[in-house]
């Protein structure tokens, strides 16, 4: 999906943050941010995912104005083969079947990774020996001796704090003092949008074909996952950009079902996050890989990858899905009028 204004991941995400509110906001907050302040953070994660070389990315929740390194959104299969299951694409070396065990895997480990930063965050006054409010990596050493911190929570925030000191924009104060409990929940909250923004990738058409009998099912079947490949050599390019746009109503609201199932499914994973997160590490893991797995369940024939653009069943399956997607954005027929001027030049 797109990232366009307003709209794409943008509108999708603020969806489900609507619906985990309604659902699970106490005094009109959630993890104690307001509507605004979650939803900014969330989609900050979901946006870092989709980041380009050298593209700012503001943060209006936790001041962060900063300027990332490149991501591999822009990338073809075989220029960044681990990045596909970032983003519900697949390796077309790989089956569709491993394709989507790797996919899933991803999702879970962002959330899992989101509830180590939770634990650090939990445990932050205990580990904070000087009481400065900021954790320094003798404390974290210290605190790792001392089983303040174990397991994923304790090899995270070990392997990872100079990434997490740097995410949250302290004011006035020099981010190489250590991390900052704002700098914990900024982690989180950037790890649950990625997780966020993969799943929701999973249900536009450019990136996986889901059973199509009820669009707006959030636990519709895998029938085949697309290719990544605009340019360069091997398997064909099967991503087509028209599916990752986000159509929106004079309200702003989703049309299509497609899009409804993603915000649906994103509200039912954090959801499944929120409840879960403080359990043990193990206990987590089962409780997120089933939720995690709901929505990425194989098609009773299988699941296939779509390696040839040229292949005629691909093609129609492609148009019977446009169709589809036509006919809910126009549920009367009011389909726009081509341009009289249809000269290429």
């Amino acid at each position: 999906m797109d990232q366009k204004k307003d709209a794409g991941h943008h509108a999708i995400t603020q969806e489900a943050a609507r619906q985990l509110f309604a659902a699970r906001a106490v005094d009109g907050q959630v993890d104690g941010m307001n509507f605004d302040q979650f939803y900014a953070a969330l989609d900050e994660g979901q946006k870092y995912a989709d980041r380009s070389p050298g593209a700012p990315i503001v943060n209006e929740f936790f001041g962060e104005d900063s300027t990332f390194g490149g991501g591999d959104t822009w990338k073809p299969y075989w220029a960044a083969r681990d990045a596909q299951r970032e983003h519900s694409m697949a390796d077309p070396n790989k089956s569709g079947e491993q394709n989507l065990a790797d996919i899933r895997n991803f999702v879970t480990d962002e959330l899992e990774t989101a509830k180590a930063d939770h634990d650090a965050l939990k445990n932050f006054d205990k580990l904070d020996s000087n009481r400065d409010g900021f954790l320094s990596h003798e404390e974290i050493n210290q605190g790792i001796q001392r089983s303040v911190l174990t397991g994923r929570a304790a090899s995270n925030l070990k392997d990872n704090q100079d990434s997490i000191e740097d995410l949250h924009d302290d004011p006035g104060i020099d981010d190489w003092n250590g991390v900052s409990k704002a700098d914990l929940q900024a982690q989180e909250m950037r790890d649950l949008g990625q997780a966020t923004h993969a799943l929701e990738d999973s249900y536009s058409n450019a990136h996986m074909f889901r059973d199509t009998s009820n669009t707006a099912d959030p636990h519709a079947p895998v029938e085949s996952i697309n290719v990544f490949n605009p340019v360069g050599f091997g398997a064909d390019d099967t991503h087509v950009e028209a599916f990752d746009e986000v159509p929106l109503d004079s309200n702003s609201n989703l049309i299509r079902g497609s899009d409804q199932a993603a915000a649906s499914a994103s509200t039912e994973m954090m959801n499944s996050y929120l409840a879960h997160r403080d359990n043990a590490e193990s206990d987590a893991h089962t409780a997120l890989d089933s939720t995690v797995g709901s929505f990425y369940q194989p098609s009773s024939g299988g699941v296939g990858v779509n390696t040839d653009n040229d292949d005629p069943n691909w093609q129609r399956e492609r148009d019977e899905r446009l169709k589809i997607q036509e006919q809910e954005q126009h549920p009367l027929g009011d389909y726009p009028m081509p341009p009289e001027d249809t000269d290429m030049g």
